[in-house]
Protein backbone atom coordinates (compact mmCIF):
# COMPACT_ATOMS: atom_id res chain seq x y z
CA UNK A 1 0.00 0.00 0.00
CA UNK A 2 2.77 2.39 1.01
CA UNK A 3 4.72 1.39 -2.10
CA UNK A 4 1.75 2.17 -4.35
CA UNK A 5 1.32 5.61 -2.72
CA UNK A 6 5.03 6.34 -3.17
CA UNK A 7 4.88 5.41 -6.87
CA UNK A 8 1.86 7.68 -7.41
CA UNK A 9 3.73 10.46 -5.61
CA UNK A 10 6.80 10.06 -7.81
CA UNK A 11 4.61 10.09 -10.97
CA UNK A 12 2.87 13.28 -9.83
CA UNK A 13 6.21 14.94 -9.08
CA UNK A 14 7.52 13.98 -12.52
CA UNK A 15 4.48 15.49 -14.23
CA UNK A 16 4.82 18.71 -12.26
CA UNK A 17 8.51 18.88 -13.15
CA UNK A 18 7.76 18.42 -16.86
CA UNK A 19 5.30 21.28 -16.66
CA UNK A 20 8.11 23.60 -15.57
CA UNK A 21 10.68 22.47 -18.14
CA UNK A 22 11.63 25.13 -20.74
CA UNK A 23 9.98 24.74 -24.15
CA UNK A 24 11.98 24.86 -27.38
CA UNK A 25 10.35 27.91 -28.98
CA UNK A 26 11.75 27.17 -32.43
CA UNK A 27 10.38 23.62 -32.34
CA UNK A 28 6.98 24.91 -31.25
CA UNK A 29 6.89 27.46 -34.09
CA UNK A 30 7.91 24.86 -36.64
CA UNK A 31 4.85 22.78 -35.76
CA UNK A 32 2.41 25.67 -36.39
CA UNK A 33 1.70 26.85 -39.94
CA UNK A 34 3.61 29.96 -40.93
CA UNK A 35 1.47 32.94 -41.96
CA UNK A 36 1.30 33.82 -45.64
CA UNK A 37 3.49 36.65 -46.84
CA UNK A 38 1.85 39.61 -48.55
CA UNK A 39 2.69 41.24 -51.83
CA UNK A 40 2.84 44.98 -52.29
CA UNK A 41 0.51 47.20 -54.29
CA UNK A 42 1.83 50.71 -54.77
CA UNK A 43 0.83 53.83 -56.72
CA UNK A 44 3.17 54.59 -59.61
CA UNK A 45 3.65 57.21 -62.30
CA UNK A 46 3.22 55.55 -65.67
CA UNK A 47 4.58 56.64 -69.07
CA UNK A 48 2.87 59.61 -70.70
CA UNK A 49 -0.51 58.92 -72.29
CA UNK A 50 -1.56 61.46 -74.89
CA UNK A 51 1.17 63.77 -73.67
CA UNK A 52 -0.13 63.69 -70.10
CA UNK A 53 1.10 61.93 -67.00
CA UNK A 54 -1.21 59.20 -65.78
CA UNK A 55 -1.38 57.34 -62.51
CA UNK A 56 -1.63 53.66 -61.86
CA UNK A 57 -0.78 50.90 -59.42
CA UNK A 58 1.50 47.91 -59.62
CA UNK A 59 1.28 44.77 -57.50
CA UNK A 60 4.48 42.84 -56.86
CA UNK A 61 4.22 39.37 -55.29
CA UNK A 62 5.51 38.25 -51.87
CA UNK A 63 9.31 38.07 -51.66
CA UNK A 64 9.76 40.25 -54.74
CA UNK A 65 13.09 42.02 -54.36
CA UNK A 66 14.59 44.28 -57.05
CA UNK A 67 18.06 42.80 -56.47
CA UNK A 68 16.84 39.25 -56.98
CA UNK A 69 17.33 37.55 -60.35
CA UNK A 70 13.93 35.85 -60.35
CA UNK A 71 11.56 37.04 -63.09
CA UNK A 72 7.78 37.05 -63.14
CA UNK A 73 4.91 36.93 -65.66
CA UNK A 74 2.89 40.12 -66.10
CA UNK A 75 -0.84 40.74 -66.01
CA UNK A 76 -2.27 44.08 -67.18
CA UNK A 77 -5.79 44.75 -65.87
CA UNK A 78 -7.94 47.60 -67.19
CA UNK A 79 -10.79 49.25 -65.29
CA UNK A 80 -14.31 50.05 -66.47
CA UNK A 81 -15.63 53.23 -68.08
CA UNK A 82 -16.70 55.05 -64.92
CA UNK A 83 -13.85 53.89 -62.73
CA UNK A 84 -10.13 54.46 -62.14
CA UNK A 85 -7.15 52.30 -61.27
CA UNK A 86 -8.64 51.79 -57.80
CA UNK A 87 -11.37 49.51 -59.18
CA UNK A 88 -9.25 46.38 -59.36
CA UNK A 89 -7.71 47.16 -55.97
CA UNK A 90 -11.20 47.57 -54.52
CA UNK A 91 -12.39 44.20 -55.85
CA UNK A 92 -9.52 42.59 -53.97
CA UNK A 93 -7.13 41.53 -56.70
CA UNK A 94 -4.08 41.91 -54.43
CA UNK A 95 -5.59 39.88 -51.58
CA UNK A 96 -6.73 37.21 -54.03
CA UNK A 97 -3.23 37.01 -55.52
CA UNK A 98 -1.63 36.75 -52.07
CA UNK A 99 -3.92 33.90 -51.02
CA UNK A 100 -3.53 31.93 -54.24
CA UNK A 101 0.25 32.35 -54.29
CA UNK A 102 0.43 31.20 -50.66
CA UNK A 103 -1.65 28.11 -51.56
CA UNK A 104 0.58 27.52 -54.60
CA UNK A 105 -2.55 27.70 -56.78
CA UNK A 106 -1.06 30.29 -59.15
CA UNK A 107 2.41 31.37 -60.16
CA UNK A 108 3.64 34.62 -58.53
CA UNK A 109 3.11 37.53 -60.90
CA UNK A 110 3.40 41.29 -61.39
CA UNK A 111 0.02 42.99 -61.92
CA UNK A 112 -0.27 46.43 -63.54
CA UNK A 113 -3.39 48.55 -63.00
CA UNK A 114 -3.19 51.64 -65.23
CA UNK A 115 -5.65 54.51 -64.94
CA UNK A 116 -6.90 54.67 -68.51
CA UNK A 117 -9.14 57.66 -67.94
CA UNK A 118 -12.88 58.13 -68.02
CA UNK A 119 -14.58 56.13 -70.73
CA UNK A 120 -11.49 54.01 -71.45
CA UNK A 121 -10.71 55.70 -74.80
CA UNK A 122 -9.66 53.57 -77.77
CA UNK A 123 -6.30 55.34 -77.74
CA UNK A 124 -5.53 53.29 -74.64
CA UNK A 125 -5.18 50.20 -76.83
CA UNK A 126 -2.01 51.40 -78.52
CA UNK A 127 -0.69 52.91 -75.30
CA UNK A 128 -0.81 49.56 -73.49
CA UNK A 129 1.00 47.76 -76.29
CA UNK A 130 3.66 50.32 -77.22
CA UNK A 131 4.26 52.28 -73.99
CA UNK A 132 3.04 50.42 -70.92
CA UNK A 133 4.36 46.94 -71.75
CA UNK A 134 7.93 48.13 -72.57
CA UNK A 135 7.92 50.29 -69.42
CA UNK A 136 6.89 47.35 -67.25
CA UNK A 137 9.60 45.15 -68.75
CA UNK A 138 12.27 47.79 -68.14
CA UNK A 139 11.10 48.74 -64.65
CA UNK A 140 10.21 45.37 -63.12
CA UNK A 141 11.77 41.92 -63.26
CA UNK A 142 9.34 40.51 -65.79
CA UNK A 143 9.48 37.57 -68.14
CA UNK A 144 9.53 39.82 -71.18
CA UNK A 145 7.88 37.56 -73.72
CA UNK A 146 4.38 36.96 -75.02
CA UNK A 147 4.10 33.55 -73.36
CA UNK A 148 4.18 35.16 -69.91
CA UNK A 149 1.99 38.23 -70.39
CA UNK A 150 -1.80 38.71 -70.39
CA UNK A 151 -4.30 41.56 -70.56
CA UNK A 152 -7.78 41.65 -69.10
CA UNK A 153 -10.39 44.14 -68.09
CA UNK A 154 -13.75 44.91 -66.54
CA UNK A 155 -16.69 46.14 -68.64
CA UNK A 156 -15.37 48.73 -71.15
CA UNK A 157 -11.87 47.75 -70.03
CA UNK A 158 -12.72 44.16 -70.94
CA UNK A 159 -13.66 45.27 -74.43
CA UNK A 160 -10.37 47.15 -74.69
CA UNK A 161 -8.47 44.05 -73.53
CA UNK A 162 -10.08 41.99 -76.29
CA UNK A 163 -9.13 44.59 -78.91
CA UNK A 164 -5.56 44.85 -77.58
CA UNK A 165 -5.07 41.09 -77.56
CA UNK A 166 -6.47 40.76 -81.07
CA UNK A 167 -4.27 43.57 -82.41
CA UNK A 168 -1.10 42.34 -80.67
CA UNK A 169 -1.33 38.55 -80.27
CA UNK A 170 2.45 38.25 -80.17
CA UNK A 171 2.59 40.38 -77.02
CA UNK A 172 0.05 38.40 -75.00
CA UNK A 173 -0.63 34.77 -74.19
CA UNK A 174 -4.26 35.30 -73.22
CA UNK A 175 -7.06 37.83 -72.82
CA UNK A 176 -9.83 38.17 -70.26
CA UNK A 177 -13.12 39.98 -70.82
CA UNK A 178 -14.89 40.28 -67.48
CA UNK A 179 -18.44 41.47 -68.22
CA UNK A 180 -16.94 42.96 -71.40
CA UNK A 181 -18.55 45.89 -73.21
CA UNK A 182 -17.22 45.93 -76.75
CA UNK A 183 -17.76 48.58 -79.41
CA UNK A 184 -15.96 46.68 -82.18
CA UNK A 185 -17.47 43.78 -84.11
CA UNK A 186 -16.49 40.40 -82.73
CA UNK A 187 -15.76 39.09 -86.22
CA UNK A 188 -13.05 41.72 -86.70
CA UNK A 189 -11.20 40.38 -83.66
CA UNK A 190 -11.26 36.72 -84.65
CA UNK A 191 -8.02 36.58 -86.73
CA UNK A 192 -5.94 38.03 -83.90
CA UNK A 193 -7.63 36.21 -81.02
CA UNK A 194 -7.15 32.93 -82.83
CA UNK A 195 -3.38 33.40 -82.48
CA UNK A 196 -3.47 33.65 -78.68
CA UNK A 197 -1.88 30.50 -77.35
CA UNK A 198 -3.46 30.82 -73.92
CA UNK A 199 -7.00 31.50 -75.12
CA UNK A 200 -9.80 33.88 -74.16
CA UNK A 201 -11.73 34.01 -70.89
CA UNK A 202 -15.25 35.50 -70.90
CA UNK A 203 -17.61 35.86 -67.97
CA UNK A 204 -20.78 37.76 -67.15
CA UNK A 205 -23.35 37.88 -64.34
CA UNK A 206 -26.80 36.36 -64.81
CA UNK A 207 -28.45 39.72 -64.00
CA UNK A 208 -26.17 41.69 -66.34
CA UNK A 209 -27.77 43.22 -69.45
CA UNK A 210 -24.67 42.07 -71.38
CA UNK A 211 -25.53 38.35 -71.05
CA UNK A 212 -26.92 38.00 -74.63
CA UNK A 213 -23.96 39.86 -76.12
CA UNK A 214 -21.26 37.96 -74.21
CA UNK A 215 -22.95 34.62 -74.89
CA UNK A 216 -23.17 35.40 -78.60
CA UNK A 217 -19.52 36.49 -78.59
CA UNK A 218 -18.44 33.16 -77.18
CA UNK A 219 -20.48 31.28 -79.81
CA UNK A 220 -18.88 33.34 -82.59
CA UNK A 221 -15.39 32.67 -81.25
CA UNK A 222 -16.08 28.96 -80.91
CA UNK A 223 -17.42 28.71 -84.47
CA UNK A 224 -14.28 30.51 -85.64
CA UNK A 225 -12.03 28.03 -83.79
CA UNK A 226 -10.90 30.60 -81.23
CA UNK A 227 -10.07 28.85 -77.95
CA UNK A 228 -12.34 30.43 -75.34
CA UNK A 229 -14.28 29.67 -72.20
CA UNK A 230 -17.51 31.30 -71.08
CA UNK A 231 -18.76 31.53 -67.50
CA UNK A 232 -22.20 32.87 -66.61
CA UNK A 233 -22.26 33.23 -62.84
CA UNK A 234 -24.88 34.63 -60.49
CA UNK A 235 -24.55 38.37 -60.12
CA UNK A 236 -24.87 41.78 -61.69
CA UNK A 237 -22.63 44.28 -63.48
CA UNK A 238 -21.00 45.50 -60.29
CA UNK A 239 -18.01 45.24 -57.98
CA UNK A 240 -19.45 42.55 -55.70
CA UNK A 241 -19.70 40.26 -58.76
CA UNK A 242 -16.11 40.89 -59.91
CA UNK A 243 -14.85 40.62 -56.34
CA UNK A 244 -16.46 37.18 -56.04
CA UNK A 245 -14.53 35.96 -59.08
CA UNK A 246 -11.12 37.62 -58.75
CA UNK A 247 -9.60 34.24 -57.87
CA UNK A 248 -11.16 32.63 -60.96
CA UNK A 249 -9.58 35.29 -63.16
CA UNK A 250 -6.12 34.87 -61.67
CA UNK A 251 -6.26 31.09 -61.97
CA UNK A 252 -7.11 31.39 -65.66
CA UNK A 253 -4.22 33.74 -66.41
CA UNK A 254 -1.75 31.58 -64.52
CA UNK A 255 -2.89 28.43 -66.37
CA UNK A 256 -2.75 30.24 -69.71
CA UNK A 257 0.95 30.99 -69.27
CA UNK A 258 1.71 27.32 -68.68
CA UNK A 259 -0.23 26.39 -71.79
CA UNK A 260 1.44 29.08 -73.91
CA UNK A 261 4.90 28.12 -72.67
CA UNK A 262 4.26 24.46 -73.45
CA UNK A 263 3.40 25.36 -77.04
CA UNK A 264 6.57 27.43 -77.59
Amino acid sequence: MKTARKMRGWALSALLLIGFLPVDAHAAQSQSPSPCAHGTIEPVSLPLFGGKKIAGRVYTPPHYEPSNDKRYPVLVLLHGANATDDQWADVGIADAADALICAKSITPMVIALPDGGKGVPVELDQYVATSLVPWLDSTYRTKADGSHRSVGGISRGGGAALRIGAAHPGLFASVGGHSPALSSSVASLVPGLKKLRGGVFLDVGTQDALVPFVTAMSKTLTKSSVRNQLHVWAGEHDRPYWRAHATDYLKFYSRSWKHASASD
